[in-house]
């Protein structure tokens, strides 16, 4: 059991040591010293001849420096200086590490998902290669990025609540003895970290308390983490009933992180300061003492580089007016507070747009290199193939083999092309048969059902009373805009059950015509990309491929919950390429049932054309369709 009394004691004793060294010592100076002295070896590296050895030593200490810096304009300096230095690196990491690099790029620009992104790429990467140092920096990347997540948002997420545990418990259980003692310390922050936003405070001090343990010796190299764990370990107190105690210790470091330093470490402690203990305050009812904290810091949370931190503290500063009933300061923060979060909402389907991107470019690299193989194997296939061929021309008793084969197969050929044709023959009459089916279901709600639904809206609208409450008046409207949103969506089904413009115009101008349809709704906005909207192909294929399309469509609007959708149509070689593709919340592969009757059909449609269906889960869902043409 933790005696926090006795560890509360040592912490103060602490601070005020450290207290009376920084009016001894030019603060500044001291805290810019170490990664200072990085950057001079980076710079001085830099002018040497690059080659694989030295690029290995530069990534190290550019890592330790990224980890002690925090003036945003001198770590950005490197990263370019990094970039460009391993654009053409022939080092076997050096993709890995310009993975990372994008991902600090994106993280500068508030695209922590773009940036994620990236991270996990690179991860993945010195995984693969057992680049442990290299794996172990990226991963504490992947957990900052999520733990912002987790405690800025204001929501824990359950997913990304068990992700970052997940990384954690992979780090804890790979470090060794060759691993940093800052390494070792950011773990135990981390975890620290992790179950502060998890309220659970004990457990949150005690690997704090491993935290100051790892970097408790050298003050002055590791300013920020020393500092950092005796603040988080009193912020720990602060909510497991040592208020006083703890406010005593935490005023010191206030008053200490006043002083000016040149890597930034005390303006970005004063960052959290405002963070917490506002967020704290606020749960305790002391509003203005809130208010006053976060005034001191507002300014400054643009020029920290971290775009997270202006909303929370909007946040904060509108939950403390309100608090106090200042209706009209906690509106203006409200509002303010909305326009941040709308701006986040737009940033992040462009994220998703734009990693969807970089996906479908990867993707069709690879497929490029895929049928460069393949057709070098055809070609080898085919010269081992004359090789056979003529080895076996020599032989009398070969040709005579080649022979008796030659006939069987004409005997197969044969009875391939009866059934064929009889195949042809069930599949004409099935689509007739579907197409009639189609237009008597399609009649039926046109002039039936969509008759019905108009006289329901009828009688609702006779009931219309200007003696109506505001919420009865509001229920009434809804009811009426509803009827018409059922209308619309039945005359749209009984349209697209068999299109005309399908049968006289093609698949291209039918695709076209439902989606027009489709976006008036105003439920998910869907783009088309189509190579030719006038070529056309065998009806039976266009008939398929549209409700396959349209099936993809209804799957969507059900269940997707997504913004906006492409579907891509064009011809390359023999083939015909459908792809429909949403942003969209994907599916869990664990649970999804693939033997649901919408999927079941999509598959039985294009099998039945000789074609294959792939469903993947890329930021949202897509279904990729090949079909011979």
């Amino acid at each position: 059991m933790i005696d926090m009394k006795t560890n509360l004691k040592w912490s103060i004793l602490l601070i005020v040591k450290c207290s009376f060294f920084v009016l001894l010592f030019n603060t500044e100076s001291v805290g810019q010293k170490y990664p200072d002295s990085l950057a001079n070896e980076l710079n001085k590296l830099n002018r040497l001849p690059q080659t694989v050895e030295r690029d290995s030593i530069y990534t190290d200490i550019f890592m330790e420096f990224n980890i002690h810096n925090f003036n945003e304009t001198k770590r950005m300096n490197q990263i370019v200086k990094i970039e460009k230095r391993l654009k053409h690196s022939k080092w076997r990491l050096a993709y890995g590490v310009m993975e990372v690099v994008t991902g600090l790029h994106s993280l500068k620009n508030n695209k922590q998902k773009l940036a994620f992104y990236h991270y996990e790429i690179a991860y993945k990467f010195f995984k693969t290669h057992q680049a442990k140092k290299l794996q172990l920096f990226t991963a504490n990347r992947i957990i900052y990025v999520n733990m912002q997540e987790l405690i800025l948002s204001g929501k824990l997420d359950p997913v990304l609540n068990q992700n970052c545990l997940n990384y954690l418990t992979e780090l804890k259980n790979n470090i060794d003895s060759s691993s940093t003692n800052l390494y070792k310390a950011s773990i135990e922050g981390n975890l620290g970290l992790y179950f502060l936003s998890n309220k659970d405070y004990k457990k949150s001090y005690f690997y704090y308390q491993n935290y100051f343990n790892l970097v408790k010796d050298d003050k002055v190299k590791y300013y920020y983490h020393y500092h950092n764990s005796i603040w988080a370990m009193n912020l720990c107190l602060l909510y497991t009933g040592r208020e006083q105690e703890a406010l005593n210790t935490i005023n010191g470091l206030k008053k200490m992180c006043e002083a000016p330093r040149g890597d930034g470490a005390n303006k970005f402690l004063q960052m959290m300061f405002g963070i917490f203990l506002s967020k704290y305050n606020i749960e305790k009812h002391h509003y203005q003492t809130a208010i006053d904290d976060i005034n001191k810091i507002y300014k400054d949370s643009i020029l920290i580089g971290n775009p997270h931190f202006k909303p929370v503290l909007t946040q904060n500063l509108y939950l403390a007016y309100k608090g106090l009933g200042n209706d009209a300061e906690a509106l203006y923060f409200y509002e303010l507070l909305n326009q941040y979060r709308a701006e986040n909402d737009i940033k992040t389907l462009n994220e998703q747009f734009t990693i969807s991107q970089i996906k479908n470019k990867t993707a069709e690299n690879q497929a490029k290199i895929r049928q460069l193989e393949n057709n070098k194997l055809i070609q080898e296939n085919r010269n081992n193939q004359l090789t056979r061929n003529m080895s076996i021309a020599g032989l009398l008793l070969g040709l005579i083999f080649l022979f008796y084969n030659y006939r069987k197969n004409l005997q197969l050929q044969s009875k391939n092309q009866e059934l064929s044709l009889k195949n042809e023959e069930i599949q004409t009459a099935l689509l007739e048969g579907q197409t009639t089916e189609r237009k008597r279901m399609a009649s039926e709600l046109h002039d039936n059902i969509s008759n019905k639904i108009l006289g329901v809206k009828m009688r609702v609208e006779l009931l219309e009373n200007e003696h109506f409450t505001e919420k009865e008046k509001s229920n009434y409207e809804a009811t009426l805009g509803f009827i018409d949103e059922v209308y619309s969506d039945i005359r749209l089904v009984s349209h697209n059950l068999l299109p005309e413009e399908l049968e006289t115009k093609g698949l291209g101008v039918a695709i076209e015509n439902l989606i027009k349809k489709i976006n008036l709704i105003g439920k998910t906005h869907f783009e088309t990309s189509f190579e030719t909207l006038q070529v056309r192909f065998a009806p039976r294929v266009e008939y398929e491929i549209y409700n396959v399309i349209l099936e993809s469509v209804n799957n969507i609007l059900k269940h997707a919950e997504a913004k906006s959708a492409m579907i891509s149509i064009f011809q390359e070689n023999n083939f015909l390429k459908i792809s429909v593709k949403d942003n969209g919340k994907g599916f869990d592969s664990q649970r999804v049932n693939f033997d649901s009757l919408g999927l079941k059909s999509i598959h039985s449609r294009i099998e039945s054309l000789k074609g294959k269906v792939d469903i993947l889960n890329n930021n949202g869902t897509e279904v990729l369709i090949e079909v011979p043409v």
